[in-house]
């Protein structure tokens, strides 16, 4: 599966929208932690490129892995089923 870029929305809005998701790349889970305090410090433009860029990053450089490529699925909404694409519940926290 493929890693969206740094500016898709994506990145942003697990940074700013208050979806939480069940992450299962425990590298993932402590680096978004962080990140959320940052972004809560300073809600700044730059901050939220800075920190989009960072988090998509870790994700593109880790993408082989079975867990990586599980939460990419949860992240953006798809559930692979023979092939086919389908929506998938958001999970609350």
């Amino acid at each position: 599966m493929d890693v969206p870029p740094a500016g898709h929305p994506v990145w942003r809005q697990l940074l700013t929208a208050g979806i939480r998701y069940q992450l299962d790349f425990f590298a993932a889970k402590i680096l978004l932690g962080w990140l959320l305090l940052k972004v809560d410090s300073d809600p700044s433009e730059e901050m939220l490129a800075e920190c989009a860029v960072s988090l998509q990053h870790l994700f593109a450089q880790n993408a082989q892995l079975p867990c990586v490529q599980h939460d990419l699925v949860e992240i953006l909404g798809l559930s692979v089923r023979a092939g086919t694409p389908e929506p998938v519940e958001e999970v609350s926290p």
